[in-house]
């Protein structure tokens, strides 16, 4: 058999390649590596492919901006997130052709000529014959193309023009790229055959003509299917001429060129970390919202807010949250947690408005007199005050003199000399006159959540009663004059406040009205202000609130421009407008209370827009000073009348100043009192001294000295000493100090003497001793003893003894007349007595025993004898037996004489010794040989033989590869005890497994939940098909399968017996989606193509379950959930955050649900133009 042809062509044929799916016999390995993330455009960056096995060329895609097409490791410059293919074809080796190398004969192909077994010299024949010869006596003698010994078409040309040499039918695939080959070599060198091969009846190549004998030549060609589903392959010979024109052909092959393809995503990340221009705070301690929030945002993105020499307050971690109070630098660091990416910027904070700074001494002062502070610094007045904050106020001016009675701490502040800037406001007459605030995008200004409105007004006129359907509009929205038409404004009516919102289907419109209140007189400024949460309003006048109403409607989206002082034609107002606030919050009673005709900053949290009025008299601009600059223009107004004067807002120019503290410290006249003693008369009195104190004040000291008193006594006493006699006198100290006097008499005491005379038996005791002893007066009396020694008498006595217990010397100790002792010592040595030990033996039990005799020896001791008889009796002998045979049992007796001629007792007990035989099976599968019996024992001795069905014994227990039916199992034992057993082999229930939902179709890109059933218990299953299969789990009863292209999946299913059992299904993948998406849209609001959504077959588009948009920079702009296709006003109208998106290119990704069940996931690009 011929292998697979390897084909060497040329790069020329494969500069354009056909991309199919990947064939699972493509023998191509094709690597981009991993994706790469870079954190900024403009990275070069190189490509790294491989491609492992037999390639017939590659190629990248995109191509462009790729420094060399036609390598694997193409360096390229990336700007933005790129995905990068890499695709290499090669040559799928299963041959198509049967019998290609013609191993199977004159078989699997026709021909216009005729086949012989041998002889082909005639014009018109061919042979399938491993050589030439003998069948053509005059050809070379060549052998086939692959081995050489092999077979091949040998064929002698014929001159007949048309004549097919060999033609095979193919069923191939249509819209597929195939590769043609035939190897074929000339038998003569005069004369070649001209070969041209032709497919459906079309050429393919050009003429081929085999040149050299025993050369083999390759013909190759590419062929594309198009719509055709089979290929006819044929060959003919175009050379005419008989003479010659010979030729042989081996190793036919045809088969698909095939794709492998990689792909590698270079992920741009710019990161934007942008920061509005700097920022400015009225004063140090203000607080102020940084806003960054042109920067990047997304899932992965996190913030972090730094200032070295500023205070955050809160809000570090946020975007457009962060706090601050002090003036400084503060840096935005924006990450990527995904990548490590990371961007910054930084703003400075300065201080916008001038800042004074003060200063106060302090003064030191004695108790009494009046102290001197001074405050500098400042352009006005000084305040004192006597505690930080709040405190009462003790004095207006410079210097301040108090005079406290003890140290004191005092405060002063000081007030501003600027006068504040002339407040403007504009005068509306009623008639058509307004300010035109424009309609910014995303629902700016529409009150749909919770709202604050505020403004200072002045009447001039009558105003429409409380309670009506008409009213002076401050501020509101007006699509167009008349009811039924969405609307919302605020107005003033007589004593009262209303708030007016309509909409479709709310007829005449919902009106929410203010408690009354007494009216203003005409031109008196007032503050009006209305707090909108959720469906009830709340008003306020003057900052106190004056009632609340409910709307039962909720205020619809207005498309129309803010307008102040205008409405329907029923609620122009008339009166003069000042300072009129918009907050996207609801205010407290305190909150509005505390910038009640009070400037405010612009930067407030919730402030939305805020029109002071003050802009210079004739300006056109009314101007919006909060941070989203929403200015307004004048429209019918008169700009060098209707600017007059404004509201008394109070707008500092200087920042307020913390109170600075000026400490007086008190020192009051202080005398101190001193307390001693002396024992000189001299020294006692009362002594007084005037110092000063460390504040220069009167310090008196005042000092007593006491005089203490001295002590004297006298002692008699007695001596033995006559040195020691006579009065002595000392001098101590006493416990104070002074002297104490002690005088001393000793008195002299005679001392005696005594004589003692004794005797004694002990020398030890002899002698003459002397005592002193103390007298009563303590002196010395002397005792002596004269103790004379008396004589002993000592005496030995030795004799003999049979009792070892009386063997030793005595000692006895008798009196002597003279009292002393008389020693007798007596020794007794030891006379042994002797034994005699005798041995018998009797079969009378009632003689044996141990006797013993006692004897007189020569010298009057014991002579023992011991004679020892020993009994023995007959022996009785146990032996213990076991049988299988039950007729053998019992207990056999012998009676027997012993070598001393007493009986011999031998017993024999034979027990019976059984066992059982139990076994387990486990029983075949449906048509399978797999049964098994394991066979227990219990009893009997081991080792155990075992047989089954009467054969051969085996050492082992276990019986498998069984069939189904009874079986008997025999066992022996060690002792060649047999026991038998009955194994019951049953065949188990057919077993059923059905895969759901069965051959189904989905369409590519979806996904679809695989199942199965079964009427047995099984613990494992397998689902197996061709690699690339999409399925989630290989291993699950349930796992979701999202296939390419049509995939047969089947599932194995094994039972705990081990059995097992199969199913297949197949699912079909359709190649179109019916699903179409817009690659570009206006939303210019023509009524044309405004809006971006998925658009599809409505029999099979469910829904949109996800729609996603990203900007080049990966933030999210858009995302909609559960949305019905093909309808255009649930889609993207291109804009973010209310803000209308600029012309740029978008990437969109959508999950999408057909009605069949399965999901699909796309994505794309879209551009937005306008």
């Amino acid at each position: 058999m011929h292998s697979p042809v390897h084909l060497h062509f040329i790069a020329a044929l494969f500069a354009v390649f056909f991309i199919r799916k990947l064939s699972a016999q493509c023998p191509l390995a094709v690597s981009t590596g991993n994706d790469t993330t870079f954190c900024a455009p403009g990275t070069q960056v190189q490509l790294n492919g491989s491609i492992i096995g037999d390639f017939l060329g590659f190629a990248w895609s995109p191509a462009t901006g790729l420094s060399d097409q036609n390598s694997l490791a193409p360096v390229t410059t990336v700007n933005q997130t790129t995905t990068y293919t890499l695709s290499a074809t090669a040559l799928d080796p299963q041959n198509l052709i049967a019998n290609g190398g013609f191993e199977a004969g004159n078989t699997g192909f026709t021909s216009g000529y005729t086949n012989v077994a041998c002889d082909i010299t005639p014009e018109g024949m061919y042979a399938v014959l491993p050589q030439a010869y003998p069948c053509h006596p005059f050809w070379e003698t060549c052998g086939d193309h692959t081995t050489s010994n092999g077979l091949m078409m040998l064929v002698n040309g014929i001159g007949t023009p048309g004549t097919e040499v060999w033609c095979q039918t193919i069923a191939i695939i249509p819209n597929t790229q195939y590769a043609f080959s035939c190897w074929a070599m000339s038998e003569e060198l005069n004369n070649q055959a001209e070969l041209q091969f032709y497919i459906n009846g079309a050429l393919i190549g050009p003429v081929f003509t085999p040149i050299d004998t025993c050369v083999w030549q390759q013909f190759y060609a590419l062929w594309d299917a198009g719509n055709a589903s089979t290929a006819e392959i044929c060959i003919i010979n175009q050379n005419l001429q008989p003479s010659g024109n010979d030729f042989a052909l081996d190793d036919l092959f045809f088969g698909e060129i095939c794709t492998v393809s990689d792909s590698l995503t270079v992920e741009v990340v710019e990161l934007v970390a942008l920061v509005e221009p700097p920022e400015t705070m009225p004063c140090s301690g203000s607080e102020i919202v940084l806003d960054a929030a042109g920067s990047s945002v997304g899932i992965f993105v996190s913030y972090q807010w730094t200032t070295t020499d500023g205070n955050i307050l809160s809000g570090e971690n946020t975007l457009g949250s962060c706090i601050i109070n002090v003036p400084g630098t503060y840096t935005l660091t924006v990450s990527n947690l995904q990548n490590g990416c990371t961007a910054s910027a930084s703003t400075m904070v300065a201080v916008s408005m001038d800042t004074m700074t003060i200063t106060a001494s302090g003064d030191t002062i004695c108790q009494g007199e009046a102290a001197i502070l001074v405050a500098t610094g400042a352009t006005g007045n000084y305040n004192w005050y006597d505690a930080p904050t709040g405190g009462n106020p003790l004095f207006t001016g410079n210097p301040f003199t108090p005079v406290p009675p003890l140290t004191t701490t005092y405060w002063v502040e000081a007030a501003s000399n600027t006068p504040p800037p002339t407040p403007l406001a504009l005068d509306f007459d009623g008639s058509n006159d307004r300010v035109n605030c424009g309609d910014p995008p995303g629902n700016f200004f529409d009150l749909t959540g919770d709202a604050t409105l505020e403004a200072c007004v002045k009447k001039t006129g009558n105003l429409p009663p409380l309670g009506s359907a008409t009213g002076y509009a401050i501020i509101g929205k007006d699509v167009s004059a008349g009811n039924n038409f969405p609307k919302w404004f605020f107005a003033l009516q007589n004593g009262g406040l209303a708030f007016h919102i309509n909409g479709p289907g709310y007829a005449n419109g919902y009106w929410a009205y203010s408690g009354s209140f007494a009216q203003p007189a005409d031109n008196e400024w007032y503050h009006v202000a209305v707090v909108k949460t959720g469906n009830q309003y709340s008003f306020y006048f003057n900052g106190n609130f004056v009632g609340q109403d409910v709307i039962p409607q909720p205020v619809v989206n207005v498309a129309a421009p803010l307008l102040l002082g205008y409405a329907e034609p029923c609620c122009r107002h008339r009166g003069v407008l000042d300072d009129i606030r918009i907050w996207n919050l609801a205010r407290t009673e305190a909150q509005i209370q505390s910038t009640l005709n009070q400037c405010l900053n612009g930067n407030e949290p919730g402030l939305i827009a805020w029109y002071p009025l003050d802009d210079p008299a004739g300006s056109l601009i009314a101007s919006d000073l909060s941070l989203f600059d929403h200015h307004g223009t004048l429209t019918n107004m008169d700009p060098a009348t209707d600017w007059v004067g404004g509201c008394p807002v109070i707008c500092d120019n200087e920042c307020p100043l913390e109170r600075v503290a000026a400490l007086v410290t008190v020192f009051p006249p202080d005398t101190t009192f001193l307390y001693s003693t002396t024992c000189n008369p001299a020294s006692a009195g009362v002594f007084t001294q005037a110092l000063a104190n460390e504040g220069g004040c009167d310090s008196l000291v005042i000092e007593t000295v006491e005089l203490l008193p001295s002590y004297s006594s006298t002692f008699f006493e007695t001596t033995c000493d006559p040195a020691l006699a006579g009065t002595s006198t000392e001098v101590f100290v006493a416990f104070n100090g002074c002297d104490s006097i002690v005088s001393t008499t000793l008195t002299l005491v005679d001392t005696d003497s005594t004589f003692l005379f004794f005797s004694t038996c002990d020398p030890s005791l002899a002698g003459v001793f002397t005592q002193v002893l103390p007298t009563t007066e303590g002196c010395d009396s002397v005792v002596v003893q004269t103790i004379a020694l008396l004589p002993s008498v000592t005496s030995e006595i030795f004799g003999t003894t049979c009792d070892p217990d009386s063997v030793g010397s005595t000692t006895q100790v008798f009196p002597a007349p003279n009292g002393c002792d008389s020693i007798v010592i007596t020794t007794l040595t030891l006379v042994e007595a002797d034994s005699t030990f005798l041995f018998s033996s009797t079969c009378d039990p009632s003689l044996a025993g141990i006797f013993t005799q006692t004897l007189t020896n020569a010298l009057g001791c014991d002579s023992l004898v011991i004679t020892t008889v020993q009994w023995a009796g007959s022996n009785q002998t146990v032996i213990s037996l076991t049988t299988c045979d039950s007729t053998e049992v019992g207990t056999f007796t012998q009676q027997l004489t012993n070598q001393h001629g007493c009986d011999s007792i031998v017993s024999t007990i034979i027990s019976f010794e059984g066992f059982s035989v139990s076994v387990e099976i486990t029983p075949p599968c449906p048509d399978e040989d797999n049964g098994a019996i394991t066979v227990l024992v219990q009893g009997g001795s081991e080792p155990y033989l075992f047989s089954l069905n009467n054969g051969a014994f085996q050492n082992t227990n276990e019986f498998n590869e069984l069939p189904a039916g009874i079986y008997t199992i025999t066992v022996m034992d060690a002792n060649g005890c047999e026991q038998s057993a009955e194994a019951h082999l049953n065949v188990l229930p057919t077993l059923l497994l059905t895969v759901f939902p069965g051959d189904t179709t989905i369409t590519l890109g979806g996904s679809i939940l695989l199942g199965m059933e079964a009427n047995f218990l099984f613990d494992n299953l397998l689902w197996e098909t061709t690699p690339n299969s999409g399925l989630s789990c290989f291993i699950c009863p349930n796992p979701i399968a999202s296939p390419q292209q049509t995939q047969t999946y089947t599932v194995t299913a094994f039972s705990p017996s081990g059995c097992m059992a199969k199913a297949t299904m197949t699912i079909i993948v359709e190649q179109s989606q019916d699903v179409f998406v817009p690659n570009v849209f206006s939303p210019n609001d023509d009524g044309i193509n405004d809006k971006f959504t998925v658009y599809g077959d409505p029999k099979k588009l469910l829904n949109i379950k996800q729609l996603l948009i990203f900007d080049r920079w990966g933030e999210m702009v858009f995302v909609g959930e559960n949305l019905p296709p093909n309808d255009p006003r649930f889609g993207w109208d291109g804009s973010f955050r209310g803000k209308v998106m600029n012309p740029d290119v978008f990437v969109w990704w959508t999950e999408i649900a057909f009605e069949n069940g399965t999901i699909s996931f796309l994505k794309g690009g879209v551009m937005l133009v306008r």
